[in-house]
């Protein structure tokens, strides 16, 4: 929910997503939606495999994370960093890659079902971003 709110803040979901509860102060309707797409999981009998499609998305997230800054060290070298990673060599940034190389050896210890099921969510989710963007509640 707290991605889904983000998104939403930076205007990459629809606006109402990101509304704060008056007195609770959560993203309710962020959490609503949360629910509804995680509910049909509850029908699933192992929920093992339930665990394992989301290792596969976190692992995911952390390779483009991973990816990420090491591309900007490359397409922006000179852009001001609020920190600096330790052990470059040059300006390959040596800790994002062996994140990168150990959250890919992670991915190769999942199972095919949960691998495909996992890629089947993130192109969904490639989709529904994609109609958002160029929708009515695209708002740039």
């Amino acid at each position: 929910s707290r991605m889904i709110y983000g998104m939403a803040y930076e205007r990459s979901l629809p606006r109402i997503l990101s509304k704060i509860h008056p007195t609770r102060r959560t993203p309710h309707y962020a959490i609503l939606i949360t629910m509804l797409a995680t509910a049909p999981f509850l029908f699933f009998k192992d929920i093992g495999f339930v665990a394992r499609v989301t290792n596969f998305g976190s692992f995911f997230i952390f390779i483009l994370v991973n990816l990420s800054v090491i591309a900007l060290r490359y397409k922006r070298p000179l852009a001001k960093r609020p920190f600096k990673i330790p052990l470059s060599l040059k300006r390959l940034p040596l800790i994002p890659l062996a994140g990168l190389i150990l959250t890919f050896l992670l991915i190769l210890k999942l199972d095919i079902c949960s691998i495909g099921l996992g890629l089947i969510f993130i192109y969904c989710g490639i989709i529904v971003y994609k109609y958002l963007e160029t929708s009515k509640f695209s708002r740039r």
